[in-house]
């Protein structure tokens, strides 16, 4: 019996001092830690990390329902009930907590990613322990970065919409209408609603035989912009026999280095296309005209000056810039309204005079260089989104213009100056700068959250480092060795390497089912716990297999898509514990032993008792007899007695007291 009360000491003993190393941990975790006694959760135990949490409040030994009152409606306690109850641990992530206010300031809200881990003493639950990490400026940073996300998307949403040109974006390979403002909407002849979230050629079938896909496709593969001018599109609006004709650009948009979607930028220019070939033509009929009705000068003067009015009023009312330019000097001799106002000046300002007279922003910006290169080489020049700095509202601003400088010729093929037709695309190129900005600004912030992370997995891995337990990271199927610290190094006798599979450090453990567990934990995504389980594994130094008693917790690893990438082994040595208990049993089989010797003693003294009893009730009975017996006989001789005393005593009254004399003297002795 010393000898189990000492072994049961010794093991008490190192309990006592594994749970003050454990305390040792926790309180120099940066987590907050508490351990919580069930069934009715009363605190155990607080590090300093989690005292700091409720200054001034006193938290041992109360209940958690009763310290912090607020989480019986929040159904914490439910989730700390399953925690015990199951013996499976519950994790939560960015969960908000009122914290108790600090006097003279209001409360705050916190938020936490927490663990409840089942708390065990000899294999048994016996409370629930909690680690939790304060992630509050996280979580209030990513809403602040989301929400002034959100608004700039609704700026640049506001944008789209209100650009005076068509703007579409597919995303993906099927060409998904990411987003169509309306303008694009009225182009397309569908309502901007109806064609969001369809692949672009499901929602405009009439475009798919057009060689749109085709163009598609070359940007898709390229990932280079394609810019196509006076492209003829026949789409559902048009009569059977109408085609339009659209200046736009397909551009690829990127998520860091990979290419997600695709961009267009148009401009329905119809009109222009159709004025410019009535111009031609025209200039073709006139020319015809000329030398076919030379008797008819007059008619055919008269036709021409209709024809000319019908120009002028096409070109004053186009909804294009459009100017003619003359001679050395680059004279400006025609502009309609759209371009003096692109200019910023009224026709009358800039007619007659030399480009960069007539507006002075554009000297030395290189304009009137290439409209003299066009009269000299008689080859039309194209600009797509050409930075031009112009006065806006009294101050020089840079703005950006699609133009076509074009040679006009003659009825004899001589160049008569160049016209220039421009769109001005100011807002679709700040738009498209705006978005690519967001897109640096996002790729920035990527950035830094991958090295927030990385930082974080280097503490984590000094901290598992540091838990008095066995721990290692499995990767993959194939549960190969990502993580492991020094005491399952020591557990492993040393044979631990990264990247090698469990099967192959541990081969003797495959035939004992620890492999089976570690597929199983991985294909279900559901933990196992193991407790006081066998486990023989190879000692280097011994040469041959040694048994140890393990606690254990395979854990399941998650990726962003909850999808199993891996699994954390969570193991405590516990064959002191065991080897312990397992003496323990022993000697209270041996104690029982005893017990059952000594209650057939007592069973013997038990029947020796009773008949003692027996014996005792006979005596008192027969004591009781003569104590009768006697009472009677005294009573009853006690009167004949007193007699002869009466007459003894008259006998020595009246009898001579000399002895010798009489024999009488024989009464007083008789009277003694």
């Amino acid at each position: 019996a010393e000898t189990m009360q000492a072994a049961l000491l010794a093991a008490a003993q190192r309990q006592v001092r594994q749970r003050e190393e454990l305390y040792q941990v926790f309180e120099q975790a940066p987590a907050a830690i508490v351990l919580l006694r069930a069934p009715d959760h009363r605190i155990e135990y607080v590090n300093p990390a989690y005292a700091q949490l409720f200054p001034g409040v006193a938290l041992r030994g109360r209940l958690l329902a009763e310290a912090h009152p607020g989480i019986v409606a929040s159904g914490v306690l439910a989730h700390l009930d399953r925690v015990y109850e199951t013996g499976e641990p519950y994790v939560g992530e960015e969960q908000p907590v009122e914290l108790l206010p600090v006097p003279g300031q209001p409360a705050q809200t916190h938020y936490f990613n927490f663990t409840y881990q089942p708390y065990r003493e000899e294999g048994r639950t016996v409370g629930v322990s909690i680690f939790a990490y304060d992630v509050t400026s996280g979580v209030l940073a990513r809403r602040a970065a989301t929400q002034a996300l959100e608004q700039r998307r609704g700026e640049l949403q506001r944008i789209f919409e209100q650009a005076p040109v068509a703007i579409f974006v597919l995303r993906g390979v099927q060409y998904v209408l990411e987003v169509v403002n309306p303008l694009m909407g009225e182009m397309l002849g569908r309502p901007a609603g109806a064609l969001l979230g369809r692949p672009y050629f499901e929602a405009v079938p009439e475009l798919a035989s057009q060689g749109y896909p085709e163009l598609l496709a070359q940007v898709w593969h390229t990932g280079q912009a394609v810019t196509v001018q006076e492209s003829p599109a026949r789409l559902a609006r048009h009569e059977p026999n109408e085609t339009g004709y659209f200046n736009f650009v397909y551009q690829p948009l990127y998520d860091g280095s990979q290419l997600v979607a695709v961009l267009c930028v148009a401009v329905e220019v119809t009109d222009q296309v159709l004025a410019r070939r009535q111009v031609e033509q025209l200039n073709h009929e006139l020319e015809t005209r000329v030398r076919e009705r030379t008797r008819e000068v007059q008619a055919a003067r008269a036709e021409a000056e209709r024809q000319r009015a019908l120009l002028q009023a096409m070109f004053a009312q186009a909804p294009v810039a459009i100017a003619l330019f003359q001679g050395e000097e680059i004279r400006v001799t025609a502009a309609n309204p759209m371009m003096a106002a692109t200019w910023g000046y009224t026709p009358e300002q800039v007619i007659g005079r030399p480009l960069v007279e007539g507006v002075p922003e554009l000297r030395g910006q290189g304009f009137d260089d290439l409209l003299r290169q066009v009269l000299t080489t008689r080859v039309p020049v194209t600009g797509t989104e050409t930075p031009a700095t112009m006065r806006r509202a009294g101050q020089l601003k840079t703005t950006y213009y699609n133009f076509v400088y074009q040679p006009l010729y003659s009825a004899e093929g001589e160049v008569l100056g160049v016209i220039d037709v421009a769109t001005e695309v100011t807002e679709q190129v700040e738009a498209r700068r705006q978005v690519e900005q967001l897109n640096q600004e996002l790729e920035s912030r990527v950035l830094e959250r991958t090295r927030q992370l990385s930082e974080q997995q280097a503490l984590l891995r000094q901290i598992l480092g540091q838990v008095p337990a066995s721990i290692a990271t499995l990767s993959g199927p194939e549960h190969r060795f990502s993580f492991f610290n020094e005491l399952y190094q020591s557990l492993s006798s040393n044979r631990t390497e990264l990247g090698l599979t469990a099967a192959e450090v541990l081969p003797e453990v495959v035939a004992q089912g620890f492999i089976d567990l570690l597929d199983r934990v991985y294909l279900t995504g559901e933990p196992f716990v193991g407790t006081d389980m066998a486990a023989e594994l190879y000692d280097t130094q011994l040469g041959h297999n040694r048994r140890y008693y393990i606690d254990f917790i395979y854990q399941p690893l998650f990726d962003g898509q909850r999808r199993v990438q891996g699994i954390l082994a969570f193991i405590l040595d516990v064959t002191d514990r065991v080897l312990a208990r397992q003496q323990a049993e022993e000697s209270q089989v041996r104690v029982q032993e005893l017990n059952e010797e000594l209650a057939g003693i007592n069973e013997e003294l038990r029947a020796t008792n009773e008949e003692l009893h027996t014996s005792n009730s006979r005596l008192v009975r027969t004591n009781t007899d003569l104590d009768t017996f006697v009472y009677t006989a005294s009573h009853d001789l006690k009167a004949p007695i007193n007699n002869i005393e009466g007459l003894l005593n008259a006998l020595r009254d009246y009898l001579p007291t000399d002895a010798d004399a009489d024999p009488t003297a024989m009464v007083p002795r008789l009277l003694k």
